[in-house]
């Protein structure tokens, strides 16, 4: 008994001694730096110095600094906190350098400075030390009153050759800034796999096109989106680019990618001045491609790709005149899945400026002419913004038609509350003669998705007009059709009452199983 007391009273003395120990501080300094690596920031980091001797100038040998506004002292300057997490540090390699300035950088006290000029020093230091990536934001800063874009300070970036840097990103959103890759004789981006640039700003075009072409030997995925600056002409050519995404303004543009296999061409060209925009599109291993708006086989060329992709996705911002797209989808024969967005525009005010010129009614029989031929392909995810569209019903079945032999549909249908029951009533497929405002007949002798095994439908609302909807669409599919499935558009929870419930089901055949997501149901 006695003994055991006698143990009983070591440990109580033991927990007593080890009782708020510091076992973190023991730990090797490689640890450490794991530890304080992975700190939201480089200020969270430094702080770790307060705590006692041990921690004293560990941080500034974590091979990483991350600052943003925000992570200065009280009336500091971000720009100084900058400098001197760059001056103190002692890693031999970074593997992640990001600095973000928004919108707390400027002061009337201080002056806008030199931005360039400040910028220089950090971009010298991650060409001799990142390993790693390269994150950099530039927002330009807020003032009182109206910015004037001519009385914007005007001043070039150069971004240095960083031959260990396997990633770039860079989001410029500042008037006065000219971006520019600075040459180095026999210097390459050797390491460099990712290269994002992004924003509002004026953009160095020949200084770009050297950098991908002949300083990044491993390139793989390349970004460039630019609000701002209307590039006269662009060239990327590379042996390794395998992912490209383009949206900028650019006169004309060439593409020479023999590895390439995805491609995102982003509004790229202004819709008021489409005959003074080329483009040129040589990538033979093409599998994934998204187009935007126009596609003009007199000004747009895709050469040397395949007539088979796995993706296609086009997005048509139908005006007046219908865009000319006949083109790009006669270019492919099969597609493995046709990703179509539709939106056309209610109202003359709602355009954007430069569009305000094509003011007018929406010409469907242009519109239909334009998608007569539509790639055969296995999934069509379509989804239609017709904002008050009258034809509404005539051209989701026009594109329907166009896909008759695919296997599963998926339809994105946001009306915002539209009265819609007018528009869908054209849509039942009737063996009794008619013809649309299109000049369409709207008969058939069967159904027109002979093929279809899966039916997806999301609504913004599930009302009357929706049910309405589900069974005219049900008309025109045939035997195969397996499953039909019901969901709200964003995530929105809707009401389905049983009554509803027991209608929808009972338009699909014995051999059909329908499913409803994010629908709550409430008694008759």
């Amino acid at each position: 008994m006695g003994g055991r007391r006698a143990r009983a009273s070591r440990r109580r003395r033991r927990r007593r001694r080890n009782h708020g120990t510091d076992r973190i501080s023991g730990l090797p300094d490689e640890l450490l730096h794991e530890i304080l690596f992975r700190l939201p920031s480089t200020a969270d980091a430094a702080r770790t110095s307060l705590l006692s001797r041990r921690w004293r100038g560990v941080w500034a040998h974590v091979p990483a600094i991350s600052l943003t506004d925000g992570d200065q002292a009280p009336g500091a300057s971000i720009l100084d906190a900058v400098d001197a997490a760059v001056a103190a540090n002692a890693a031999p390699a970074l593997d992640r350098l990001a600095i973000s300035l928004e919108d707390d950088w400027y002061s009337q006290r201080r002056g806008e400075p030199d931005l360039a000029a400040r910028i220089a020093p950090w971009l010298r230091f991650a060409s001799r030390r990142l390993a790693g990536e390269l994150s950099l934001q530039l927002f330009q800063p807020r003032r009182p009153g109206k910015i004037d874009i001519n009385s914007v300070p005007q001043t070039t970036v150069k971004v240095p050759v960083c031959d260990r840097a396997t990633a770039i990103d860079v989001n410029v959103v500042h008037l006065g800034i000219k971006l520019k890759f600075r040459a180095s004789g026999g210097g390459t981006f050797l390491a460099l796999r990712v290269l994002k640039i992004t924003g509002s700003f004026r953009l160095h075009e020949r200084s770009l096109e050297r950098a991908v072409s002949s300083q990044c030997p491993r390139l793989q995925e390349l970004t460039l989106c630019n609000n701002h600056d209307t590039c006269r002409k662009l060239t990327i050519r590379s042996d390794s680019l395998e992912r490209l995404n383009l949206g900028l303004r650019v006169r004309v543009i060439t593409v020479q990618t023999p590895r390439l296999v995805r491609l995102k061409m982003a509004s790229l060209f202004d819709l008021d001045r489409l005959q003074s925009r080329r483009a040129h599109i040589a990538a033979p291993n093409l599998t994934e491609m998204t187009w935007y708006n126009t596609y003009d086989p007199q000004h747009n060329r895709i050469v040397d790709a395949p007539r088979h992709l796995q993706r296609l996705k086009v997005r048509l911002y139908c005006l007046r005149s219908a865009l000319p797209v006949a083109a790009l989808f006669e270019r492919f024969d099969t597609v493995d899945e046709l990703d179509l967005r539709v939106r056309i525009p209610r109202l003359f005010g709602v355009l954007p400026s430069f569009m305000r010129h094509q003011e007018g009614k929406f010409e469907c029989k242009a519109f239909m002419k334009e998608t007569a031929k539509l790639p055969q392909c296995k999934v069509l995810k379509l989804s239609i913004y017709p904002e008050g569209l009258q034809e509404y019903s005539i051209v989701v079945l026009h594109l329907l038609r166009g896909c008759a032999n695919a296997r599963k549909v998926v339809l994105y249908l946001d009306l915002h509350g539209e009265k819609v029951s007018d528009y869908y009533s054209s849509l039942v497929m009737k063996k009794e003669q008619g013809r649309s405002a299109c000049g369409n007949r709207l008969t058939t002798d069967g159904p027109v998705l002979d093929s279809l095994e899966e039916l997806e439908l999301n609504f913004y609302r599930l009302g009357d007009p929706e049910v309405d909807l589900v069974n005219q669409l049900l008309l025109s599919c045939g035997a195969a059709l397996k499953t039909v499935v019901i969901r709200p558009l964003w995530g929105f929870t809707s009401k389905l009452s049983s009554a509803k419930l027991e209608t929808v089901a009972g338009f699909c055949g014995p051999e059909t199983t329908i499913e409803f997501h994010g629908c709550r149901l409430i008694g008759r």
